[in-house]
C-alpha cells in the first residue's frame, strides 16, 4: 500500500509503503438480548427432559467434547423457547438515532435527489434545489446534535437519580461504557509479519512469547525424586441431588460464562437436569456424575492427577460447581 500527498507537483514529497493490512472498519459486532420473561419454561423443561443425551453428548471420550455438546444443546433449546434479538454494538450503533433524526435524514436524501435530478436536466430552478439540500442538510446536522445532548443527559440524569456503586448505577455504566472493555494495547505484530488486532489474538501473542522466554537449557541433568506421599485421595462421589442443589443455589444475576449459557436457564431446568425419577430417563447431569466419578477413580488408581484435573475441567457440571465450593476433597492434599 502507498500513500502520497495529494497535489499536481511531479515530486514524491512523501512515500510510505507497507505490507500491513488495516483493519475491517466495517465488520460489526452484536449482541444477543435473550427475553427471559416471554420464554416457553414449559417446553424447554419437556424437551431437555425427553432429549437423548447418553448417545448425542456422550458419544465421545473427551470430556471437552461432551462439555460442548452439552452446550450446543442447552443453546439450541434457548434458540426455540426464548425470543431474543440481535443488537449491534460497537461504534457503528447509535442508540441516540431517535424519529427527528430518521424524519431529518429522508428529507434529507430526498432534498439531495430532487438536486441532482435538476442538475441533470439542467432545470432553471436548480440554484433553489441546491439551496433546499443545503438546508435539509444543517437541519440533519442540528437534530443528530441536539439527539446526542439529549441522551447524554438523559443518561446523566438516571446515573444521578442512583446511588453511587450500586447494582443499577454500574448497569447503566457499564451499558453507556460498552462493558469498560475498549482495548488499550495497540495492534501487535505477529514473528511472521502480520498483526494482532482482537484481544484473543493479543492474549495468545503474549502466552507463546513467554513460553519461549520461560524454557530453561536444562542439559543433561535428570529432575529431582521426590519421595512418596504417604497420603491418598479419599473417595469422591459426586452425587445427582448435590448438583441439583448447587444449580437451585445459582445467581440468576450473575453473567454467563464463556459457553454462553445463562444461570437463568439452568436454575429454571434444574429439576430436568438433575432429577432422575423413576419411569424418566436419565438426565444429562446422571451421565456426567458417573462420567466425574470415573475420571477420579482413574486417576487415584494410576496416581495421575494432572490428567484428572483437565478431565474436570472439561465437564460443565465441574464449571458450575466450583463455585460453590460443594466439594473441598477435589483438591489434591
Amino acid at each position: 500500500m502507498s500513500s502520497y500527498i495529494p497535489g499536481t507537483s511531479d515530486h514524491c514529497l512523501v512515500k510510505s509503503v507497507t505490507s500491513f493490512s488495516p483493519p475491517d472498519c466495517d465488520s460489526r459486532g452484536e449482541r444477543r438480548i435473550w427475553c427471559y420473561k416471554s420464554a416457553d419454561w414449559d417446553e424447554m423443561r419437556h424437551f431437555f427432559a425427553s432429549y437423548p443425551w447418553q448417545q448425542v453428548c456422550f458419544s465421545s471420550e473427551n470430556p471437552s467434547s461432551c462439555a460442548e455438546a452439552i452446550s450446543d444443546v442447552v443453546r439450541q433449546a434457548m434458540e426455540y423457547y426464548i425470543p431474543y434479538s440481535d443488537v449491534p454494538v460497537g461504534s457503528s450503533a447509535r442508540p441516540w438515532f431517535n424519529a427527528d433524526c430518521a424524519e431529518a435524514e429522508k428529507r434529507k436524501h430526498s432534498a439531495f435527489l430532487a438536486w441532482v435530478d435538476a442538475r441533470d436536466r439542467k432545470a432553471p430552478d436548480l440554484s433553489s434545489k441546491k439551496r433546499a439540500f443545503n438546508h435539509a442538510a444543517k437541519s440533519y446536522k442540528k437534530a443528530l446534535r441536539k439527539a446526542r445532548f439529549d441522551r447524554i443527559s438523559h443518561i446523566g440524569q438516571k446515573l444521578s437519580a442512583q446511588p453511587s456503586g450500586s447494582r443499577a448505577f454500574w448497569s447503566l455504566a457499564k451499558s453507556v461504557e460498552a462493558n469498560f472493555c475498549r482495548p488499550t494495547l495497540p495492534p501487535l505484530i505477529r514473528p511472521d509479519g502480520t498483526l494482532a488486532h482482537t484481544a484473543r489474538e493479543k492474549a495468545g501473542l503474549f502466552a507463546s512469547l513467554f513460553a519461549n522466554n520461560s524454557r530453561l537449557d536444562t542439559g543433561s541433568s535428570t529432575p529431582p525424586t521426590l519421595s512418596h506421599c504417604g497420603t491418598s485421595m479419599p473417595e469422591v462421589r459426586i452425587r445427582n441431588k448435590e448438583v441439583l442443589r448447587a444449580l437451585c443455589r445459582l445467581d440468576v444475576n450473575k453473567a454467563s460464562g464463556p459457553d454462553g449459557i445463562p444461570a437463568i436457564v439452568l436454575k429454571a431446568c434444574a429439576p430436568e437436569f438433575g432429577a432422575t425419577a423413576s419411569g424418566r430417563k436419565k438426565s444429562f447431569v446422571g451421565y456426567l456424575t458417573n462420567e466425574m466419578d470415573g475420571i477420579t477413580e482413574d486417576a487415584k488408581r494410576q496416581n495421575n492427577w494432572k490428567d484428572m484435573k483437565n478431565g474436570l475441567h472439561g465437564c460443565m457440571i465441574f464449571q458450575i460447581l466450583k463455585y460453590h465450593t460443594l466439594f473441598p476433597r477435589l483438591k489434591r492434599p
